[in-house]
This record gives C-alpha cells, sequence and structure tokens, in this order.
C-alpha cells in the first residue's frame, strides 16, 4: 500500500478524516487511530520502530499502568468486563506507539507534508463547528436524519460538545501547523474566533478549557521552564490530593446549603465527587479495581441533592484513578506526568512547540477533570493522536537522515 511506505501521507490523511469525524462522528478517533496504526504497521520497519519504543521510559510507563489496570480486574465488581477494557486499552496503546513512532522518525519531506494536513484539517474542523454553531447542527441532523429535539435528547442537551472538545485539543497543533507554513499572523487570525464558536456552545467546558489553555500557552511561551514546573506541581497536587478535596469544598463553601443556585450539571458533579472520595477512602491502597465506578453507579444511592448517582464515571480523572486503581494507580499517573513534562521542559528552547503542547495538555486535562470518563476508548484515543499531530509539528530537524524528537527515541 502507498501509505504504508509514506508516513506523511498517512498522518496527513489522519488529520483530514480526523476534521468531520470530530463533528459528526466523535467516537471515530478510534477507528482513525486504529486504521492508521494498522497501515503504518504493514510496514516492516515502522513495527521495528514501534518495538523499538517501547524501552523508552514513557512507554515503559504505560506499560506498567496496563499491568496494575490488569492486575485490579481480579479484585474489580465485573472482572470480564474489567479485563476486557484493558484489552481495548491495550490495543490503542500498540496502534497509538505505531503511529506517534512513524511521525517521530519521519523525513523532512514527509513530516512537511503531515503538517499540511494538520493545518488544512484543524481548518476544517473550525470550518464545520462554526456551519453547525450558527445553522443549529443542521449537518449533524441530516447526517443522522433526526429533529433537533431528539438529537438533544440524545446528546443530553449539548448536541455539539463532543466536536466542541476536539476542536479545543485539536486547534492548537493545527495552529502551530498554520504558522509553521503561513506565519503567526494568520495563526492568530484564525485563532480568534475559536473562543467565540465555543462560547456559543451548550456546555460551559469547552470555555473553561480554551480560557486555561490561553492562559498557558502565554506564560509557557513567556517563561517556559518556571511554569512548566509549576504546571507539573499543580498536576501532581490535583491527583494526589484528589480525596481530600470535595469533603473540604463540601464543607468551606457550605454547598448543600446553596445548592439551588448551581447549575444542574454542577450539583450533580459535586454530588458524584463527595461519592467517589468516601469510596476511594474505603480502599486507598489498591482500589475498587479497574472500570468499577460503572458497577458502583449502578448500586449507589444518592444521599446529597440532585437525584443522580455515580453514573458511568465520575467527571473526574484524579477520582476516577483513586476508586478504581487506589493510591497505586495515582502514582504511576504521576511517574507518567513527570516523564512527560521532563521532556517538554528539556525541549522547552522552541517556546512555540513547548507553549502549543502545554496548552494542548492543559486543555485535555481540563475536560479529564469535569467532563470526560478517564476510559472511554474515544478519549484515550483522542489523546494517542494529540500526541501525533503533535509530534507532526515539533520543530524540523533536517540535520541527519531523519527527524527524531527524544520522547520516543530508544535508550537501548
Amino acid at each position: 500500500m502507498a501509505l504504508t511506505n509514506r508516513p506523511g501521507a498517512a498522518l496527513a490523511t489522519l488529520a483530514l478524516a480526523l476534521a468531520p469525524v470530530a463533528i459528526f462522528a466523535s467516537k471515530g478517533t478510534v477507528v482513525i487511530l486504529a486504521v492508521t496504526g494498522l497501515v503504518l504497521a504493514l510496514s516492516q520497519a515502522q513495527r521495528r520502530n514501534a518495538l523499538q519504543a517501547l524501552a523508552t521510559p514513557l512507554s515503559l510507563a504505560l506499560v506498567a499502568f496496563l499491568l496494575w489496570a490488569a492486575l485490579s480486574s481480579a479484585w474489580a465488581p465485573d472482572p470480564m468486563r474489567s479485563i476486557t477494557l484493558v484489552a481495548r486499552c491495550t490495543l490503542l496503546f500498540a496502534a497509538g506507539l505505531v503511529c506517534v513512532t512513524a511521525a517521530a522518525r519521519m523525513t523532512l519531506s514527509e513530516r512537511q507534508v503531515a503538517v499540511c494536513g494538520v493545518a488544512l484539517g484543524g481548518a476544517i474542523m473550525l470550518l464545520l463547528l462554526a456551519i453547525e454553531t450558527v445553522s443549529d447542527a443542521a449537518l449533524t441532523r441530516l447526517v443522522r436524519g433526526m429533529d433537533m429535539e431528539t438529537l438533544i435528547a440524545r446528546k443530553n442537551g449539548a448536541p455539539l460538545s463532543y466536536g466542541a472538545t476536539l476542536l479545543t485539543v485539536f486547534c492548537w497543533p493545527a495552529l502551530l501547523a498554520v504558522a509553521r507554513l503561513k506565519g503567526h499572523r494568520l495563526a492568530l487570525l484564525l485563532f480568534l474566533p475559536i473562543p467565540l464558536v465555543l462560547g456559543f456552545q451548550w456546555i460551559t467546558a469547552s470555555t473553561v478549557a480554551i480560557g486555561f489553555g490561553m492562559a498557558v500557552f502565554l506564560l509557557v511561551y513567556a517563561w517556559p521552564r518556571t511554569t512548566l514546573g509549576l504546571l507539573f506541581g499543580a498536576f501532581a497536587v490535583s491527583i494526589i490530593a484528589a480525596p481530600l478535596l470535595p469533603p473540604i469544598l463540601a464543607s468551606t463553601a457550605n454547598i448543600e446549603a446553596n445548592a439551588e443556585y448551581l447549575p444542574l450539571s454542577w450539583q450533580h458533579r459535586i454530588e458524584i465527587w463527595q461519592f467517589a472520595a468516601e469510596k476511594a477512602a474505603e480502599r486507598p491502597l489498591a482500589g475498587w479495581g479497574f472500570d468499577a465506578t460503572r458497577v458502583l453507579g449502578r448500586i449507589a444511592e444518592s444521599e446529597i441533592f440532585s437525584g443522580g448517582t455515580l453514573a458511568l464515571h465520575p467527571h473526574n480523572l484524579s477520582l476516577q484513578l483513586w476508586i478504581e486503581l487506589g493510591g497505586i494507580g495515582a502514582l504511576l499517573v504521576v511517574g507518567f506526568g513527570f516523564l512527560l513534562f521532563r521532556w517538554l521542559w528539556r525541549n522547552s528552547d522552541d517556546r512555540a512547540t513547548a507553549a502549543t503542547a502545554a496548552a494542548t495538555l492543559t486543555c485535555y486535562l481540563v475536560y479529564a477533570q469535569i467532563s470526560r470518563g478517564a476510559w472511554q476508548n474515544w478519549w484515550l484515543a483522542t489523546a494517542w493522536l494529540l500526541a501525533v499531530v503533535l509530534l507532526v509539528v515539533a520543530p524540523f530537524r533536517p540535520a541527519g537522515r531523519v527527524n527524531e524528537p527524544s520522547l520516543w527515541r530508544s535508550t537501548a
């Protein structure tokens, strides 16, 4: 196959396909990652590179996490479901590793093709979401064959929330791709409508995420190493101290007395965060088992104010880690975060790349902490796709045969 030996064309195709999928079928991120990984894996060279990348610290950290998740399935409420989810996460890991190593090891000419695809894909994604926003999701209703009332019911009152989520996280590498090709002025011009489009969405998470992303981008660009160090500290504290925060907030803010002034979605979040913290405290070391929140949510009774339960996940990455994988799982994720931030810190000489990666990571984590389930397959696939496009837009390094950022360089 032509794309097998043309990683730049394969990854450009990935970026272009992501634009309509993000708006009309966001869970298709799994399909995009799987198909691209499979196509690239048909090349012996790509398979060899991926196997070599298993020796990198980041890969080893992810393998350790998957092993702990698999082990915890033994005491999960539904062991077969848990181990099946571990298997799916492992397949995503395999496909993602093939894609990121291909992105990291491309020749300069292949990288230029991929950068063009990332820039164009980002522009198309923005255009499609803007059209859907001003037309009350006309194209989505046409594609799905349903009226607006049905679409709103199916999407829990936010018909474009997934598309907004993906635009929020993917806009940063896409804008850097535009800057690489056409200059920073055009990139800034394309950025200006993004907060406006996101501000018209039916959920506040996108507005919060893009706001944090903008702040982090500017701070990292101005003071890269200092800001990255502070960001890792905030990340580590948000993971380690997560079980302590809901009880503190509930007691200091007098949540129950002021519940009526909060939107229903936030009432529900506060409720499930308190419940998750209580369950995490019962098994602080090893947790209740991988994906246990799905079962715990079905059997729990709500005791605060919104009438909901834990549902499928606690809408908080940190609490989901603690309730399912305990302190061991939380420490593994902090260790992975340390390796990731260390790589960013060491490569902060290119401020645009460091700021773009930090803003992307910040937006992803904002959603992870207030909105998305940690192990949703489309959300994990999104993380891998973000790693791919960020490596695509990394600085061009024409010296030598390939451009291989140290993130995926083998230690062997």
